[in-house]
């Protein structure tokens, strides 16, 4: 244990000495049991961040993908869509738990590439459950992802 001695002077009382003698975690008050904790806590939050900044982060191929013709009348092109929901989120690849590559604002407009997967999903969106595919899209940023088909409303060009 750490003896720490302080000196001072007092013009009242001439010289003081207080000696400290508490520890480092005396004076934090942790027990010995709850120091532990914490190095644990910061050895894993360590291997973490050690492995997700060295994690391959390249996109692979998605076998669920399909190219697709304008959804009801063949002459028409899907130019536009818009967000339904704010905050939707643009992802790398048609699935929640890839990464965010942006997020549309309500009533964003973005361009539609004609690509969707292939499976649906079912998210709940505004308080409705709807069943949709994702849709591969290019926001006004440039950036191209994927969102939810059901939080976007699509606009077609004749």
């Amino acid at each position: 244990m750490a003896h720490v001695q302080y000196e001072f002077r007092n013009k009242n009382m001439g010289l003081v000495y207080l000696v400290a003698n508490m520890s480092l975690l005396d004076q934090l008050k942790l027990s010995r049991a709850e120091w532990v904790l914490v190095g644990v806590f910061a050895a894993l939050f360590c291997v973490w961040l050690v492995r997700s900044c060295t994690a391959d982060r390249s996109v692979q191929p998605c076998p669920d993908i399909e190219q697709v013709a304008a959804p009801s009348d063949q002459n028409s092109v899907v130019a536009l869509a818009y967000a339904q929901v704010d905050s939707l989120k643009v992802r790398a690849l048609p699935n929640l738990n890839a990464a965010v590559v942006d997020y549309l604002l309500l009533d964003e407009s973005v361009r539609y590439s004609g690509e969707r997967s292939a499976r649906t999903q079912s998210i709940r969106l505004n308080g409705r459950e709807q069943i949709e595919p994702w849709v591969k899209v290019t926001t006004r940023r440039d950036k191209s992802g994927w969102v939810f088909g059901g939080g976007l409303r699509f606009y077609t060009r004749d």
